[in-house]
């Protein structure tokens, strides 16, 4: 294949193949932070080829890595970007390659941003929404991996900018997210480029609806179902349920669609989005904690999936080996099996093997 050939086909005609996989998350928290290692059951700071083969096998085509720089700069510093650290990259999207499982690489921790600073050991130095040092070094950063790996083709490998963005309004977001599309098409001119919409993913911005990318929502709506007993957002201790009765005060975490016609209306507005020219919607996360209840979350799950399904879109399970996932999630009210020295929920699997 001609990569170069690969990516103009890629760009005009999207739709396929549609996305279907897993977030691996082990270069997504920073070195020596372990307050999520239930999130990256296997260790921080590598990737297993055992993961990229089970997910082909078991008939998927997709991994995200968010990626924290942290893990690939001097002592801290997104000035200094060492790319001698980057051979465990680099081997990921061999792996990728190797089993047939297209790889989205993309920015947790950028220069200048991150989702949940509070959480994050060392704060920037600078402010990816007000600084211009800030958007420089972030484009830098996006030049660095398109000129790196120029040579692999839009069928094996795509870039999202930056992860969950918020706390800036959509024309400051759409600035700096064009800066840095700009960026990477000019090292690499049609490189697949994901950007995911505003408030942590959840809104769509219509300011970048020419720029040829794909864009990103999320799928965690209600928060209360997702993230039940999550204990980074503090959720309270209700049992959920899918749908949930009604009537019901819609307060604290208890907002968002409560059955499947409201999730439906849900995801108008990326639909509208789509109508505009938009190549591509992707799913960048989806799942639910390990606290809630394993019945509910698999028949809201299925809810989501369906309607992804039917609108063409694609997406990623956040994780694959963890809590939110399918190997080793802790589950208290799961029938595990024993695979490979894991425990495996076969009876989700089998629920996203059908979408």
């Amino acid at each position: 294949m001609n990569p170069e050939t690969d990516k103009t086909t890629f760009r005009s005609s999207p739709s396929s193949p549609r996305w279907r996989g897993f977030n691996l998350p082990n270069l997504c928290f920073p070195p020596g932070d372990f307050r999520f290692a239930d999130m990256v059951i296997q260790g921080y700071g590598r990737f297993f080829e055992n993961e990229f083969r089970w997910i082909a096998e078991w008939g998927f085509n997709f991994v995200r890595l968010p990626i924290s720089y942290d893990w690939y700069v001097l002592d801290g510093d997104p000035e200094l970007i060492d790319e001698g650290k980057l051979a465990v990259i680099d081997q990921a999207i061999e792996w990728g390659e190797r089993y047939g499982l297209h790889v989205n690489l993309g920015l947790v921790h950028a220069p200048g941003y991150v989702n949940g600073s509070d959480y994050w050991l060392t704060p920037d130095r600078f402010d990816l929404w007000k600084d211009a040092a800030a958007a420089e070094c972030f484009n830098a950063h996006w030049q660095m991996f398109a000129r790196r790996y120029r040579g692999r083709s839009a069928l094996q490998l795509s870039f999202c900018l930056l992860a969950e963005p918020a706390r800036t309004d959509a024309d400051t977001y759409a600035r700096i997210i064009r800066g840095a599309n700009n960026a990477v098409l000019a090292a690499d001119p049609g490189r697949p480029i994901l950007v995911e919409g505003l408030e942590y993913g959840s809104q769509p911005v219509p300011q970048l609806a020419d720029v040829g990318a794909a864009h990103c929502c999320r799928a965690y709506q209600p928060f209360h179902i997702s993230h039940q007993l999550a204990w980074w957002v503090h959720m309270p201790v209700e049992p959920p349920a899918w749908p949930t009765p009604k009537p019901v005060q819609r307060t604290g975490w208890l907002v968002g669609p409560l059955d499947p016609d409201e999730l439906r209306a849900w995801y108008q507005p990326w639909i509208d989005l789509a109508k505009q020219g938009v190549p591509r919607i992707h799913c960048g996360e989806t799942g639910f904690w390990s606290r809630t209840p394993h019945h509910v979350g698999l028949a809201w799950i299925e809810s989501v999936l369906t309607l992804f399904k039917e609108f063409g879109w694609s997406w990623a399970l956040w994780n694959f080996t963890g809590a939110f996932g399918i190997l080793d999630s802790g589950r208290t009210d799961v029938s595990y099996e024993h695979f490979h020295g894991h425990l495996l929920d076969r009876k989700y699997l089998q629920l996203l093997q059908r979408y």
